[in-house]
Parts: C-alpha cells; structure tokens; sequence
C-alpha cells in the first residue's frame, strides 16, 4: 500500500504492494481508493492520467455527487461514473451496530455487482471514492482484497488506517456541528473484525459473496488478473 499524498485529500491510497496468501504482489496504480476528489489540481489530474488510472467510480449519492463535484467529471481523459451505495448509510444508532450496517452495504447485491463489473471492463487503473474514504470505499476495498487472497489481518489494517488519515477532516466536522458522533471518524480494528464473522456466516467465503450477487466467473479472473502482479 501506497499513500497518494493530493494536496486536497486526505485518504488516498494505491492498493498496490499487499502481498498475498500465496506470495504474490498486487499491482500498483491498478487500484487506487479515495475520499472525495473535489479539488485535484490539474497536475493530479495529470498524474492520474498518465499513470493509466483513467477510470473513476463515485460511491456518493446523486445529492452529495452534486454539490460537490468530483474533480474527474468534467475531464474527458476520464470515464466517470456514479454508482452510489445508498442502502446501509443511514446513522446507525450506536457503535455497536457498525458491523451490521457494513453487511447491509454489502447486501446490496445489483449496486456491488455493477461496481465490479465496472472494474472488470476497465481498460486502465480504477480510482473509487465515497466522502471519507472510510465506509463505502472500505467495504468496496475489503471485496477486492478478499478477492485477491490478502489475509484479513492485512486487510484489518488496512481499513484502520483511515481512522489515522482522516482525523482531522472529523475533527472539522464536529466542530461545525457537534452532534456528529465520534466514533463515526473511527475504523477500529473491532468493526471489521465483526464485519469479518458475519460476512462468513452469511456468505462463507468471498466465492459465495461473488455468486450471491451473480458475479461472472470471467469477470472475476478480469479483476484477479488486475490486481495480481
């Protein structure tokens, strides 16, 4: 894993350099996970494009897309495109209910289907974003590395990140309003252990997540493909 350092984000990340169960690298700049992309100078944008990453998928809902607006939507070097994930991202009522409302994402067969397919037909590297770079993006993260055969300990880790990288943007929101609940900011290491457990009782492996949603079995060699160095 690699940190992208943009100058106006705060959770950019190449997925690259995980290593897998059985020893392979992922690749770099095939992958790169983000919070909102509202304003890359052009000389990210530049970087973006001439590393092949030419493929931009908005996790955010239609009213959030629009007010702000991705840096990537108006540069035709770009295929653009919004695939909110609206099921799972009410509030969840208390701490505890983190992991289920993770699941619920996830249950969301039509709407991870198409972001996969997305992927797959892709003729370059895949930049995806929601607002934090937390939630969404994270669940979105965990299927792919799932995919590829990273232990889930790397992938803990690599979800707990965001919690360190965002700070700062939950500590401006709260200021603005204080109701906002603080733990909302975190990725503990907690949340996507409990993630890992129901995941498996509902689906027992990342195979069975994949035929739930009715993923092709070509495009999932498409996407292993991309990703394995």
């Amino acid at each position: 894993m690699k940190i992208i350092n943009f100058r106006r984000t705060m959770n950019t990340r190449d997925l690259g350099g995980y290593k897998t169960k059985d020893g392979h690298l992922l690749k770099y700049l095939a992958f790169v996970r983000s919070d909102a992309l509202n304003y890359l100078s052009r000389e990210e944008l530049d970087f973006l494009f001439n590393n092949g990453i030419t493929t931009s998928i908005d996790l955010r809902t239609p009213r959030v897309v629009d007010k702000y607006r991705s840096s990537l939507r108006d540069d035709n070097r770009f295929n653009y495109v919004t695939i909110p994930i609206v099921e799972g991202s009410d509030v969840p009522l208390d701490e505890e209910k983190v992991p289920e409302l993770y699941l619920q994402m996830l249950g969301h067969h039509v709407t991870f289907k198409t972001i996969l397919e997305t992927m797959a037909a892709a003729p370059g590297g895949v930049i995806y974003n929601c607002s934090a770079g937390k939630d969404r993006t994270g669940m979105v993260t965990f299927i792919l590395l799932e995919l590829a055969g990273v232990p889930r300990q790397v992938i803990a880790d690599d979800y707990t990140l965001s919690s360190t990288l965002i700070e700062q943007k939950i500590d401006a929101i709260r200021k603005i309003d204080p109701s906002f609940p603080q733990f909302l900011g975190y990725s503990k290491s907690a949340y996507i252990e409990r993630l890992f457990a129901l995941f498996d009782e509902r689906y027992g492996s990342i195979e069975g997540y994949l035929d739930a949603i009715g993923l092709s079995h070509a495009d999932r060699e498409k996407l292993r493909d991309k990703l394995n160095a």
